[in-house]
């Protein structure tokens, strides 16, 4: 059966599309040490270049200060930008996630779905530049942080017009209201013990991050639990609630009433950089290779047919 697919994927590319050297419709930017690939308009991909590594500088002491991390080089970033639905959903074959973060050992591959607006495409940017951030900081962070602290961070953004990021606490605290506040929906103590998300339908997920990113806010700015935090990220024994002392239906109950009262605005600096932005147009070929590469490990076999054809 396997065999069969492969020589029918074959013996449809040898007779089907040729691949062009042509102007792909795509462009390639380079700023600093990021690589976008996207068939937005050369000022909307530079705009969000530069957003991005204003947003790097801001999260630097995210999950700890800078003095207590590993220096480490982190791998390369790259991020494929789509401007077209259609496009996005047949290469990523998901109607459920509007962006993935692919790590490697070389470099990490950001996936972006296409956006109704340019912050909800910069706050998706944020999002998947979190989870670069902390799986290149630090290894192993239980799934709860991991998108907790993403949907947190989503939402620290630089302002256009002086050299700080403010984190958009009103917005992070209503966006999900209605999930939040769904008693049908998993527990505050189930959440934390999960370790995927990748079957949840929509409504769950919406539930997970919201939950997630607003209990992650409590930790970090509106409880006294810094230090335990630190003790369970560093060493991620036991249970969350063991370690800060309390009992998982206590836990859930200091959410509930945070959520209730008025919470603290919090800014870093996030300094305006005169950076170099370079394009160029990508062939057909260069498109879909990164593409096929996106493609691996959503949509295997769309990767496969654009990997023989680009053979």
């Amino acid at each position: 059966m396997f065999r069969a697919s492969i020589m029918g994927l074959i013996l449809a590319t040898l007779t089907g599309h040729v691949h062009s050297e042509s102007d792909s419709g795509w462009t390639q930017i380079e700023a600093g040490d990021l690589t976008i690939y996207t068939d937005l308009s050369a000022e909307e991909g530079a705009a969000l270049a530069r957003q991005l590594i204003r947003f790097a500088a801001a999260i630097e002491d995210f999950p700890y200060p800078q003095e207590e991390k590993t220096a480490q080089p982190k791998p390369k970033l790259e991020l494929l930008v789509f401007s077209k639905r259609r496009d996005f959903t047949r290469l990523m074959k998901t109607r459920h996630f509007a962006a993935f973060t692919q790590p490697g050992l070389k470099s990490t591959l950001l996936v972006l779905g296409p956006s109704d607006t340019k912050e909800s495409l910069y706050r998706n940017a944020r999002h998947e530049y979190a989870h670069y951030h902390l799986r290149t900081t630090a290894s192993g962070f239980p799934v709860w942080f991991d998108e907790g602290m993403a949907v947190m961070l989503e939402y620290l953004k630089p302002g256009a017009d002086d050299d700080v990021a403010t984190l958009d606490t009103q917005a992070l605290f209503t966006r999900y209201q209605g999930e939040v506040r769904d008693r049908r929906a998993p527990s505050l103590g189930a959440m934390l013990a999960t370790g995927r998300v990748g079957e949840w339908n929509a409504r769950r997920l919406a539930r997970f991050y919201g939950l997630m990113g607003q209990f992650t806010h409590y930790l970090y700015f509106g409880s006294n639990y810094e230090k335990a935090l630190k003790t369970y990220l560093a060493g991620r024994e036991g249970e969350l609630a063991e370690v800060l002392g309390v009992s998982k239906t206590e836990l859930a109950g200091e959410l509930a009433i945070y959520r209730r009262n008025s919470k603290p605005e919090f800014e870093v600096a996030a300094p305006r950089l005169e950076l170099a932005v370079s394009q160029r147009a990508m062939t057909e070929p260069e498109r879909d290779r990164v593409q096929a590469r996106a493609a691996e490990g959503a949509n295997p076999k769309r990767a496969l047919r654009l990997y023989l054809e680009i053979a």
